[in-house]
């Protein structure tokens, strides 16, 4: 009857395998990370700490691959990046910020590549860049902007090389430049 106690009480562990959180600490005795185990792979979250005791990451593992939330974040506590993943890849929206909270940069990821819009931004939230992706790789029309909101540079991509008319233009909106691109080649 006490054999079949023991089996009961540890056949959990056996079949559901072993999970332990280990802490990671600072030479002054700070804690540092705090790694969440299962099957001495890394499963749940894991979190990081500045050795002032705010956070530094929060990311989500299921046996070793990176998956859902990823929360990155200044020494001041201030968001730095917010991340989706699904198994080792970036995939969704990320988002990254300034220290002062304001939105940095949003990207578009699947399976670990650039798919989708690709916004750039000022500290004062102005937008400094658009562009957009296919498979890694530049595709469409990007636009660059000056601090003021006035376009700067206009240019077109395909596959990843400027095709087609690119156009700069000073502050006040009138063209400097336009040159003709074709698979990433100037034409004169």
């Amino acid at each position: 009857m006490k054999v079949l106690k023991v089996l009961i009480m540890f056949f959990p562990l056996i079949i559901f395998g072993q999970s332990e959180v280990v802490d990671y600490y600072y030479e002054n005795g700070t804690i540092k990370e705090k790694v969440n185990y299962k099957d001495e792979k890394q499963h749940g979250l894991r979190i990081g700490f500045y050795e002032n005791g705010n956070k530094k990451h929060e990311i989500n593992y299921l046996y070793n691959k990176q998956v859902g939330l990823a929360r990155f974040y200044y020494e001041n506590g201030n968001l730095q990046e917010l991340s989706s993943w699904k198994n080792n890849f970036q995939n969704g929206v990320t988002k990254y910020y300034y220290q002062n909270g304001k939105i940095k940069q949003e990207t578009n990821w699947k399976d670990g590549e650039l798919n989708g819009i690709d916004k750039w931004y000022y500290e004062n939230g102005e937008l400094e860049m658009i562009s957009n992706y296919i498979n890694n790789q530049e595709d469409g029309e990007t636009r660059f902007y000056y601090e003021n909101g006035q376009l700067k540079i206009v240019t077109i991509f395909k596959n990843g090389k400027p095709n087609g008319l690119a156009k700069k233009y000073n502050e006040k909106g009138q063209i400097e430049w336009q040159r003709n691109y074709k698979d990433g080649k100037e034409i004169k």
